[in-house]
C-alpha cells in the first residue's frame, strides 16, 4: 500500500514537471517584428527549446536556447545585421516551426506641425499625424528667450489651436512644438 501511495506521488510530481503536449509548438508560438527587431512569444510551458535564425541563404547566424517552463517573450536585436530576410527556426526535442522574418531599415517620422499667423498677436497651431497624445507647444521671448507661455495638448491623432498675446506681438517671441516622442519644431514669427 505504501509503495503505491509513492509510486502515485511520483507520477504525479512527474506530470507536474513535464510540459502539457496537448498543443502543437506552432499554436503556441509567436513571432511579432517591427524595424530590425523581433519579439518570440511563446504561449505556454513547453520546456526547452532551440531558437536558430539564419539569413537568405541559409547560414546560421545566431543560436540559443531558451528555458520556457512558463509563458515567455524573449526580444531579439538584429540591427547590426544586413536589413533582409531571416528564417526562425523554434525546436523542442519533439518537433520545430519557421518562420520568416523581414528586416527593414527604422523610418523616423518628422514632426507635422505648422503655424499661421493670423493677425500681429494671434498664431493658430495645426500638428497632425501625431502617434501617441502629448504636445507641449512653448512660447519664448525672442531677446531673452524666457519662456512666455505654455500648453500641453492631449488630443490624439492631432489638433488646431490658436494662441493670443494681448501684451506682446508676435515679432517678440517665438514657439517650440514638441512631441511626446521628443520630436520638436521652432517657429520664428
Amino acid at each position: 500500500m505504501l509503495m503505491t501511495f509513492i509510486a502515485a506521488v511520483g507520477i504525479s510530481f512527474s506530470s507536474i514537471l513535464q510540459p502539457p503536449a496537448d498543443k502543437a509548438l506552432a499554436e503556441i508560438t509567436v513571432i511579432e517584428t517591427q524595424d530590425q527587431s523581433f519579439n518570440l512569444t511563446i504561449k505556454e510551458a513547453v520546456g526547452t527549446v532551440w531558437v536558430s535564425i539564419y539569413d537568405e541563404d541559409g547560414k546560421l547566424i545566431n543560436r540559443n536556447v531558451v528555458r520556457a517552463k512558463e509563458p515567455v517573450k524573449v526580444p531579439y536585436n538584429l540591427s547590426q545585421l544586413p536589413v533582409g530576410n531571416y528564417t526562425v527556426n523554434v525546436a523542442s526535442k519533439v518537433e520545430s516551426v519557421s518562420f520568416d522574418v523581414t528586416t527593414k531599415e527604422k523610418v523616423t517620422k518628422k514632426l507635422l506641425a505648422y503655424a499661421y499667423k493670423l493677425d500681429n498677436h494671434t498664431v493658430q497651431v495645426k500638428v497632425v499625424g501625431i502617434e501617441k497624445p502629448g504636445v507641449k507647444v512653448a512660447f519664448f521671448e525672442e531677446d531673452t528667450h524666457r519662456k512666455v507661455s505654455s500648453d500641453y495638448v492631449t488630443e490624439p491623432a492631432g489638433f488646431a489651436k490658436n494662441y493670443k498675446f494681448v501684451k506682446m506681438e508676435l515679432a517678440k517671441v517665438y514657439m517650440v512644438v514638441t512631441d511626446f516622442e521628443g520630436r520638436s519644431k521652432v517657429f520664428h514669427f
